[in-house]
């Protein structure tokens, strides 16, 4: 029969209920008193096991098993029809919400800290699982169940915590029995689970077995212990009510036998004197009365004789049926109550004619027919205005002594009837004060009572049904026991409450019982341990197998792997070289770049000036001319120096690589020859880099000439950009490159190519293939330097006789790329200028060519050696200082400092910076501070010019 997923879920989830409930039931026969909880509950591990094996969604299953077995328990132990109706729903729902939530709390603890699939072979496992699974998700169960059953009244504060810790040590001990069974005979995987039956599960079944067998034996032994307590409580309590009861009756005879002994015994005072010391002493008595016998036809004396001696009112009355008092009407006799104590709570009661009511005259007819006190049924006292029913003792007193054999005689003979009126609640809570268990419900009815038997006092509410020694189970704790009070057979009734086992009992055969099932737990995860332990020796001799068969691949693969470390050590240890040599040469440029630099500038500055001089005479001009190629030659070198070691001065901007890669298409075509063609494929997309314009043209230059080179007999040049994302892993051939999106500009050509060992040393400075004289060795040195300062990396791939390939990654931008525009190399304005220069430069010779140049130019001219003299200058000069021509690295201070202190005292001076060294304060990392005015040194006269006019015509 195929069934589809939703009813295979709903046959386990009813599997589940009926389980957990057939488990419960079996578990409850070894509960402990109140009977609450038990210190094996299978319930728990059955629930437990069940969302472990079939998954969480079969937690309705628990949920109904609980709420069934549950709800039998709360109507079989809840209070007797005093709770109302949903009591009992209520709280079986609230235990069954506990054993749900605890199932889905250990579940989701095993499987998280576990994790399937669930082997238990690991001591750790095993630990984890049963501690999780066990004591502590089973505190929320216990403490919800007994929390509930506490709040509704189920069970006392003296039993709370006792229910709390078996029922927590039950599920505990559930847990830790059940789960193990089941996963034998249900868990995968079955290789494993399928090989425990015999080591797991028979030795198991067998302390389960051993543990309730003496669990059973030691609890008989209880409850013949409890049973012999229980005879003991109900003898001493039936004794002490039979002789509190004789005693009353007694008091009773005695008062008749003073009307027998003592001739004044009818006087008020004499019986006055008698009955207040009596009800003294015996507090259970509510009055004693004297009620003699009056013939209808004496009526009328008795009374005229009691108005005039003893009581001016006196006359005899009954109780009508609507239970006023009204003249008694006329009868054979009459028993009228003539003294009473207390006569101050009982003044209404004199006069009455007890034998006008049916059940006291049933007494009186007994009392006289036998001689003997007689008790009458519960009736309501006549002198009890609570409308409380009391009993009546009658003692008779005769005329005489000697009494004739027939009863109608010996009533005939009746002189009266000493009288007592006690209540029973009275006479049976001082009987039972010192002799009655509080745990013990007892219930005295009448057995003799008009109607059939009835209850007339209990000392709690009324049992759901009295039990008889025929009627009551083997397992209830119920006597029952007769008394004879007045001639009347009352029997007692004694039924246990369910806190008088608990009370009573001890804690042997809990102990047996945890501690047997305790016991059989610490053996189930022993030999889950043992028997995992050997499934992980076996597998590690598998792995062990396998290991052995797979060496000579691994040790193949380790020496390729080895092979490869040392081919990318030897490609380390080269770069460290190569980074060696570039920090040296780096180190040397930067030293030496401030002072060259100042000499080169002096050098040009002068040659341009003579220029003008010696116009005339064309052999001095050339030679000139050969001083300043020379000079620009060296400042050629040292730009390259510098480039390379990455410690120019850039002026990056955000721009567009393919309109700077088309702007230098007409320059690439007159630098290459004409048997070389040139072929763009620019990428669509955005490609904005930040970089120095100048630096960029510089390496796609640099890189063409190299291309150019490489070409002598023609060939084609490809440039190519494109945008590209690269991720962790390929970042890793990128030293120093993060991840991210960049920008390729790309070159290749279809030249000679280069031998690996020329690739080594490519970017070396001063290496070169080229013949002497044709090259310095710094073009790709120089290209190296400037991608690197510009965040960038750059790679080559190169075979020969197949050409050479350059790619340059530069980091991609976002904002909009600036306009680049091609400076206009001619003069286009003049560059003279009426404004005042405040000149300071530490080098004098450079000082006094900058002052002839700006003389030259018509500017007005201070001049100063270092900070402290410029700042002096300024003070002392009376008039404007337009602009502020400041070295940057001066003996005494900075260039920045300077021009802060002018400028604070001076606010519309406008300030250029010149330099030639490449640490300045105005540059960060290589690149120049935004808004900066700067002149680099070498620079021209008419550069100086021009830079001074663009700065104070801005």
């Amino acid at each position: 029969m195929h069934l589809t997923p939703r009813a295979r879920t709903l046959v386990r989830l009813l599997l589940l209920a009926a389980a957990y409930y057939v488990s419960g039931r079996l578990g409850l026969l070894l509960a402990i008193p109140p009977g609450y909880a038990t210190a094996i509950w299978p319930a728990s591990g059955i629930a437990l096991a069940g969302l472990l094996l079939g998954g969480s969604r079969l937690w309705p299953g628990i949920v109904l098993g609980s709420f069934c077995i549950n709800l039998d328990v709360a109507m079989s132990f809840g209070p007797p029809g005093g709770a109302p109706l949903l009591v009992p729903p209520l709280v079986a729902l609230a235990i069954a919400g506990g054993a749900t939530v605890q199932a889905l709390v250990g579940a989701s603890l095993v499987e998280r800290y576990v994790g399937r699939p669930f082997e238990l072979v690991r001591a750790r496992d095993v630990a984890t699982f049963f501690a999780l699974g066990g004591p502590a998700s089973c505190l929320i169960s216990a403490s919800i169940g007994a929390g509930v059953l506490a709040l509704v009244g189920a069970i006392g504060p003296d039993d709370a915590l006792r229910s709390w810790w078996t029922w927590w040590i039950g599920d505990s001990i559930g847990v830790s029995i059940m789960v193990p069974l089941l996963f034998v005979w249900l868990a995968e995987p079955r290789e494993i689970w399928r090989r425990r039956c015999d080591s797991v599960a028979l030795p198991l079944g067998c302390a389960l077995i051993a543990t309730v067998t003496l669990f059973v034996w030691v609890s008989r032994l209880e409850d013949a212990r409890i049973r012999a307590e229980w005879d003991t409580d109900v003898t001493q309590a039936a004794d002490a009510v039979q002789a509190n009861f004789d005693a009353t009756v007694g008091i009773v005879r005695s008062l008749g036998d003073l009307f027998v002994a003592t001739p004044h015994a009818e006087r008020a005072d004499t019986f006055s004197t008698f009955a207040r010391r009596t009800l003294a002493a015996n507090p259970g008595i509510q009055a004693l009365s004297w009620n003699p016998r009056v013939p209808d036809e004496e009526r009328a004396a008795f009374e005229r004789r009691a108005r005039t001696s003893i009581y001016p009112d006196f006359r005899i009355v009954e109780r009508s049926r609507g239970g006023t008092v009204v003249p008694a009407p006329r009868r054979d006799d009459h028993v009228v109550v003539l003294h009473i104590e207390p006569v101050e709570s009982n003044a209404a009661a004199r006069g009455f004619d007890v034998s006008s009511e049916r059940l006291r005259r049933r007494a009186l007819r007994r009392a006289c027919a036998t001689g003997q006190p007689s008790a009458t049924e519960p009736i309501r006292l006549v002198q009890d205005t609570t409308d409380q029913y009391g009993i009546l003792v009658f003692s008779p007193v005769y005329v005489t002594g000697d009494l004739p054999a027939s009863a109608d005689e010996r009533c005939g003979l009746i002189r009266g009837y000493a009288t007592g009126v006690f209540r029973i609640d009275e006479v049976m809570r001082t009987a039972l004060g010192h002799h009655v268990n509080p745990n013990i419900a007892i219930t005295l009815t009448d057995e003799d009572m008009s109607g059939g038997p009835r209850s007339v006092w209990s000392n709690g509410p009324p049992p759901w049904q009295i039990p008889t020694r025929g009627t009551a189970s083997s397992s209830e704790l119920a006597d029952v026991a007769h008394v004879m009070v007045g001639g009347r057979q009352w029997s007692i009734f004694f039924t246990a409450a369910p806190t008088y086992r608990s009370a009573a009992g001890s804690w042997r055969p809990w102990v047996a019982l945890a501690g047997g099932m305790l016991f059989a737990g610490l053996l189930t995860a022993f030999l889950l341990v043992v028997t995992g332990h050997a499934v992980v020796i076996e597998r590690l001799g598998a792995e062990r197998a396998a290991e052995l068969s797979r060496t000579n691949q691994d040790l193949e693969r380790e020496i390729a792997e080895r092979q490869l470390a040392e081919q990318a050590l030897e490609k380390n240890e080269e770069q460290l070289r190569q980074s060696q040599k570039i920090e040296a040469v780096g180190r040397l440029a930067g030293g030496v770049a401030h002072d060259f630099n100042n000499l080169l500038t002096v050098i040009s500055g002068n040659c341009e000036l003579l220029a003008e001089r010696v116009e005339s005479d064309p052999e001095a001009s050339r030679e000139l001319q050969e001083v300043r190629h020379a000079a620009d030659t060296a400042a050629s070198l040292t730009r390259q120096l510098l480039a390379f070691s990455r410690k120019q001065i850039l002026a990056p901007r955000v721009l567009d690589l393919n309109a700077l890669v088309l702007r230098l298409h007409e320059m690439l075509r007159r630098l290459l020859e004409e048997n070389i063609t040139i072929t763009f494929n620019l990428t669509s997309r955005a490609a904005d880099v930040q970089a120095d314009p100048g630096q960029l043209e510089q390496v796609v230059l640099n890189l063409a000439i190299n291309a150019r080179d490489a070409m002598p007999k023609g060939g084609t040049l490809t440039i190519e950009t494109a945008v590209t994302m690269l991720d962790q892993d390929a970042a890793v051939a990128h030293p120093g490159v993060p991840p991210g999106r960049y920008v390729v500009l790309s070159l290749s050509d279809t030249g000679t190519g280069m031998t690996p060992d020329v690739k080594r040393h490519l970017f070396e400075p001063f290496f070169t293939t080229k013949p002497r004289g044709r090259g310095t060795g710094l073009g790709l040195a120089t290209v190296y330097g400037i991608v690197k300062q510009s965040g960038g990396d750059i790679s080559v791939y190169s075979e020969v006789g197949m050409g050479t390939t350059f790619r340059i990654y530069f980091p991609a931008v976002s904002p909009p790329p600036e306009p680049i525009t091609v400076a206009n190399r001619s003069l286009t304005q003049a560059l003279s200028g009426t404004e005042t220069v405040l000149l300071v430069e530490d080098e004098s010779r450079l000082r006094t060519l900058a002052e002839k140049v700006l003389r030259s130019y018509r500017y007005t001219v201070l001049s100063a050696a270092d900070v402290e003299e410029g700042l002096r200058v300024s003070a002392e000069h009376p008039g404007a200082i337009h602009l502020l021509l400041t070295d940057v690295v001066m003996p005494g201070g900075s260039g920045r400092d300077l021009a802060e202190q002018v400028m604070a005292t001076r606010p519309d001076v406008k300030v250029v910076y010149m330099s030639g060294y490449t640490d300045d304060a105005i540059v960060h990392h290589g690149v120049l501070t935004a808004g900066t005015a700067f002149l680099q040194k070498p620079f021209a006269p008419v550069a100086l010019a021009r830079k001074l006019r663009e700065v104070l015509d801005a």
